[in-house]
Order: C-alpha cells, then structure tokens, then sequence
C-alpha cells in the first residue's frame, strides 16, 4: 500500500488535456493500465482493496502518477497506478466536486469516497493536496491540513516529460479558458499572473 498516493497534486492549469495516453494513445495507455494491476496483484494502491472488494465498481482504474516539480514547472511521468474507484476520485477531487455541482453523483457517494480517503490519509500521516479543500468545504467536512507549492513557475515554462521527451501545453491561461470554455477566476489570476 501506498496511501501517499492520495496526496497526488492535481495537473497544474498549464498542462491540463496533455498526458501520456493522449500522445501514445489508447493501446499503449491499455498496456499501462494492465501491467499496473498485474504489479499490484490487482489491488488498489493506495488502500490495498482487491478489485473483487471494492466498492462502487469490481475493477481498477488507471492514474497517472507523475513527479510534479511546481518551481521548475515539469511534470514527470513516473508510472501507471492502479486505484480503487473511491480513491481515484478522491485524487481528482476537483472533478468530483464538479460532477456533484451538477448533479450527476450523489452528495451521499462523494461524501463516502472523501470520508475513505481522509480516512486513510488520517491513518497514515498523509497530507492531501490543497485542491481537496474545495470539495471538503463544500461538503461541510472539518479537515484543515492540505499541502500546496511554495511557488509555481511561470505559465509558459510548464512542461510534461515522458521518457526525457518534454511536451509544452497552454502558453497562456487565455488560451487554456478559451479551450474548456473557462471564466477565469481571480485566484487563477492571483497564482498565474504574477509570474
């Protein structure tokens, strides 16, 4: 088990639509998805459940697990990780919180699978990262400890490196907006616009 998995830092704005199974693709990202589970004897990473025991679903998903350097600006693929459901959504909290904003998961699911997580995080010393604490506000749950960067590296030095192969995203958060019809917040502004 690895629960340090839950403290995953969400893909940083500049990189957001750029990952390795989108430029390999889908054959290559299946292969990934495979050798995950069959290193991990098909269970979860972070909590260990085998997939016949999980809840929601009776299978693993695939994440990407990167060595993210936020003063630096890259964003190195590591690995294939093989999670439960539950855990998965937890590390990409910033999705969930969305798709319970608008209705298409229940307050009820997303507040098991927050619960299970900090759960796990409480357990084993692990800090989750400071996008979490959107959807646990908005839950209503009592967490305070996040982790975020000191300081993040200007927009257009942002880089994910597969293999020692570097590949550039958004050049600018303009750009990133007008790609996912985005308003761009002032907090985006505030962290983006400095640099």
């Amino acid at each position: 088990m690895k629960p340090e998995i839950l403290a995953h830092p969400n893909i940083p704005k500049p990189l957001h639509g750029l990952a390795p199974r989108t430029i390999f693709g889908a054959t290559w990202w299946k292969n990934e998805r495979a050798d995950a589970i069959a290193k991990q004897e098909s269970k979860c990473a972070s909590c260990g459940v085998h997939l016949q025991d999980a809840e929601f679903h009776n299978w693993l998903e695939a994440h990407e697990y990167y060595d993210i350097d936020f003063a630096t600006g890259k964003a190195v693929y590591k690995e294939a990780v093989a999670l439960c459901h539950s855990c998965h959504q937890f590390i990409h909290s910033g999705r969930l919180l969305a798709v319970l904003e608008k209705g298409e998961i229940s307050f009820d699911r997303v507040h098991r699978i927050v619960d299970k997580g900090l759960d796990l995080c409480f357990a084993f010393d692990v800090v989750p990262y400071i996008g979490l604490q959107p959807l646990v506000e908005y839950l209503g749950i009592p967490w305070q400890s996040f982790w975020q960067p000191d300081f993040y590296a200007p927009w257009s030095e942002w880089r994910l490196v597969v293999d020692g192969k570097e590949y550039k995203g958004f050049d600018t958060i303009e750009d990133w907006a007008e790609k996912y019809n985005a308003e761009i917040t002032e907090e985006d502004r505030l962290l983006w616009s400095v640099w």
